[in-house]
């Protein structure tokens, strides 16, 4: 699959103007950090905000053409979105906002172990414009009167949602003139030797990109080099017709768009200023609270996964561990899930929170360990965490533990129950080797609305020493304005010796199990309890070793509802 994106003129008028008109006029313009259309055109959703012309504030610099350009690497394509949405000026939380409100697959990675992510911009800078520096009761002097008698009236959420709607979030002050070129690559491979090699020769080729022009023929290149690439190629800047009418095998549409890059097309917004910056007081916090409230809530109803994988080596206890460190405190897990490679001989031992006394999770960690059989080169084990961005912290996180009965042979189980008024979202399972023969996972899902149940089975050889840990994972909010309801969903019941379990969430799941019973045999063991796609919690299950034993298996998934109160 291949996408190319320029867009052309908006049919707002509003809008349109700001993309029809030159780089200054940009300046001081406004844009709605909420509204999902502006990670493919911020600059076809802007707003006429100033009461008047305002060229008299600002400064031009021509730099000349100066051409630069970045390769970067993923761990998933929310990154590669991410670094897209920075590109363009979106930037902190609005840029995750941006980047989650526009996913674009309706699957979930497995991991950068063995698929690569990877983002490639190339920049033809002509030149800068910005807003000279003036104080904020001078910015307020150009905006209109009725936007400026509008913001200092806010008083609740509800002035802050409709001050938002119409007039924006943002105001442009600084704006880069030429064009760019940003493209996104994804590629599953089988292994994650193939993984490097592809990753080498993407690396090798955009080496060579000295020009906007090859920068998109390169691109092309690649993606015609192999049948597994996933690409998108956006560009801004020069004329949006000539953007809109590339065709990345056409060499003579590309040189068409590059030749109109020009000090007269905006390429990025540099610099732009919140609006609630501008005023003090009730005004300036309820217009804040009511944009970070307002990107929770849909962070919440659409949790991020980051997945990351390693290779398993035989007859040893693998672990990995996923986490969004790349975003630092931001982001809180709520969440987890792991898979090992479907159909081999590795199995689970553990799919749980990265915490110590009721912390809140730093990560989620998978722990496999093959069995009976040793496990092969190409098998890889997978964690996923999934995380919610409260960079306002308006979200408590809380873990609860408990632990099994049996060390022994035989099975164990164990619970965690949260205290009252907290959330469940998700929960984990732990079986710990002391000494001797493992346990694996047989169970990790929701018995009601505060309880996560876990089990787990030694197979064949007796256990002695295996010690089993049960964790609930809850949340709660801080702000009595922001409300959340979490949605439990049970899959269908399924018998047979390879279970494939399936229970579909609400909405985007934010936590989920899977429970394997009533084998009739030797043991049926977890493989894989996992996020398979935004809404599907998934299971796998099977029996091994030649062994029949057929089992009942079902799939579990949770997910968030959450509301302003305005």
């Amino acid at each position: 699959m291949s996408e190319f994106i320029a867009k052309g003129l908006d049919e707002e008028p509003l809008m349109a103007a700001a993309l029809a008109s030159r780089p200054q006029d940009n300046i001081f313009r406004s844009f709605n950090a909420l509204n999902p259309r502006i990670f493919d055109d911020l600059l076809g959703n802007l707003r006429s905000v100033t009461k008047g012309d305002i060229s008299e504030y600002l400064t031009i610099v021509s730099d000349g053409s100066k051409f630069s350009s970045s390769y970067q690497e993923h761990s998933s394509t929310f990154e590669s979105r991410h670094e897209f949405s920075l590109s363009m000026g979106v930037e902190g939380s609005y840029g995750v906002f941006s980047a989650s409100a526009n996913r674009e697959s309706e699957t979930v990675e497995t991991s950068s172990f063995t698929s690569l992510f990877s983002s490639y911009s190339a920049e033809l800078h002509m030149g800068t414009i910005s807003l000279n520096a003036l104080s904020p009761a001078e910015q307020l002097g150009l905006l209109r009167p009725e936007m400026v008698t509008q913001l200092k009236a806010i008083v609740t959420l509800a002035d802050a949602r409709n001050f938002t709607e119409r007039w924006g979030t943002h105001l442009i002050t600084r704006v880069n003139t030429g064009g760019i070129v940003f493209v996104s690559n994804s590629v599953e491979t089988e292994s994650h030797d193939k993984r490097e090699s592809v990753s080498y020769d993407m690396k090798v080729s955009y080496q060579k990109v000295a020009s906007l022009e090859v920068a998109i023929s390169t691109s092309n290149e690649i993606k015609q080099g192999s049948e597994n690439v996933m690409q998108t190629i956006r560009v801004r800047g020069g004329d949006a017709h000539k953007a809109a009418a590339i065709n990345p095998a056409d060499r003579s549409t590309i040189r068409a768009w590059v030749d109109s890059v020009s000090t007269d097309t905006t390429f990025a917004v540099v610099e732009s200023v919140e609006i609630f910056s501008l005023v003090d007081g009730l005004a300036r916090t309820m217009l804040k609270k009511y944009i970070d409230l307002t990107m929770l809530a849909f962070s919440l109803q659409n949790p991020v996964i980051f997945a990351t994988g390693t290779g398993i080596r035989a007859r040893q206890n693998i672990t990995v561990t996923a986490a969004p460190v790349r975003f630092g405190n931001d982001f809180k897990v709520i969440g987890g899930g792991a898979g090992a490679t479907k159909g081999s001989n590795n199995f689970l031992m553990g799919s749980y929170p990265q915490s110590r006394d009721a912390r809140p999770p730093a990560a989620w960690i998978a722990s496999s360990h093959d069995l009976r059989n040793e496990a092969v080169a190409t098998d890889v084990l997978t964690s996923y965490a999934i995380a919610i961005h409260d960079p306002g912290n308006y979200i408590d996180v809380t873990v609860a533990e408990g632990r099994g009965t049996n060390t022994k042979i035989g099975a164990d189980r164990a619970e965690a129950t949260l205290p009252d008024g907290w959330i469940l979202t998700a929960g984990g399972v732990f079986s710990r080797t002391l000494e001797g023969a493992h346990k694996f996972v047989t169970a990790t899902y929701f018995k009601d609305a505060k309880t996560w149940a876990v089990a787990s089975s030694d197979y064949k050889t007796a256990a002695t020493n295996v010690e089993l840990r049960a964790f609930a994972i809850g949340i709660k909010s801080k702000d009595p304005l922001l409300t959340i309801e979490v949605d439990k969903q049970a899959g269908t019941e399924e018998r047979g010796q390879h279970g494939r379990p399936t229970a579909v969430g609400r909405g985007p799941v934010c936590g989920g199990g899977v429970l394997v019973s009533g084998n009739s045999g030797a043991g049926n063991l977890v493989q894989q309890c996992l996020p398979s796609e935004p809404r599907i919690w998934k299971g796998v299950n099977s029996d091994l070793d030649g062994s029949v034993s057929p089992a009942s298996s079902q799939a579990f998934a949770l997910s968030l509802h959450a509301r302003v109160l305005v």
